[in-house]
């Protein structure tokens, strides 16, 4: 296992062995690399690492020595602004033939057709059962129906390995595959995930996918945030001795991301599923709307934390 040397591994030990002598237990993090996992410490990786949420796994619950490790411990949320648009969906309100045509227009990004495909423009000619999706309008975000519509990041930490029954005095070496970062395809889905258009460019790779929404999320959360491609790495970790019996647990952090619907949103949606006006009345005869919710996009990142707990006295 690769490790930084110094005063870097000092503060680590520190960390666990001094600041929290009467701890239950404790946690180190780890960043992978492709050619292998460093260790980094807790309290300069928070000092140094300003993503929207901290980056610092939780102090272990004492149960969990007994009960086990939750497969999900959550790390926090936040939110940031829109980056291109916010999808709004349109689904065939009843079986039949439907016509209709949308041009360009300022405050609309582009539409999504029935096959999944960006359009600037859209044409719908043809027979739909009731509940089919027909098209979806991408709202620039700075159209009025988008403001006060969100991103959020709603971080967590998934568990990737435990074990149990860890006897006084006994050192635990576990070997770890950690893949993070996301395909070119997985790209491509997470930035429709979170309403960037540069998902949608031909020819564009997963490469530049990440790096553009790098900057884009960056900037909509106010904080630095890194996007990479998949990769996979294997390397051991090392749970040290302990004076009691414990349970260790090995977790990665995960960002998910979802586009919350505010106020004006939801309320230009009840305003086309209506027959206020001609406008109204055409969407709502032929359609549904909908904000859509769709699952969030899950991004496992480079960062992953060992934990333990201690059999309580």
């Amino acid at each position: 296992m690769m490790e930084y040397s110094g005063y870097s591994q000092f503060l680590s030990d520190t960390y666990r062995h001094v600041c929290r002598p009467n701890a239950v237990g404790g946690s180190d993090m780890y960043f992978c690399r492709e050619d292998g996992f460093v260790s980094v410490t807790p309290l300069l990786l928070n000092a140094t690492v300003n993503a929207p949420v901290p980056i610092m796994f939780p102090d272990p619950d004492p149960q969990w020595f007994f009960e086990g490790y939750p497969n999900i411990v959550q790390a926090g949320s936040a939110m940031g602004s829109l980056v291109n648009y916010v999808p709004v969906s349109f689904y065939a309100r009843q079986d039949g033939h439907i016509t209709a045509a949308f041009d360009p227009i300022d405050i609309y990004d582009g539409y999504i057709n029935d096959q999944g495909a960006y359009v600037k423009a859209i044409q719908i000619d043809k027979d739909y059962r009731k509940g089919d999706f027909v098209f979806a309008i991408l709202l620039n975000k700075y159209a009025g129906a988008a403001q006060s519509t969100m991103i959020q990041d709603n971080s967590t930490w998934a568990l990737l390995s435990e074990v149990s029954n860890v006897l006084p005095g006994q050192i635990v070496t576990k070997m770890v595959s950690v893949t993070s970062g996301v395909t070119t395809e997985e790209s491509k889905s997470f930035s429709s995930t979170v309403g960037s258009t540069i998902g949608f460019k031909a020819g564009v790779t997963g490469a530049e996918v990440t790096a553009s929404l790098t900057v884009s999320l960056s900037a909509s959360f106010k904080s630095s945030v890194a996007y990479t491609t998949e990769i996979t790495v294997t390397d051991s970790v090392t749970f040290p001795a302990q004076p009691r019996e414990q349970r260790v647990a090995i977790y990665q952090f995960i960002q998910d991301y979802n586009i919350i619907p505010g106020g004006p949103l939801q309320g230009w949606r009840n305003y086309l599923n209506g027959t206020t006006t001609d406008e109204a009345k055409f969407f709502s005869s032929r359609w549904i709307c909908n904000v859509d919710q769709a699952p969030p996009f899950r991004y496992p990142t480079r960062y992953f934390a060992t934990s333990f707990v201690l059999e309580p006295e």
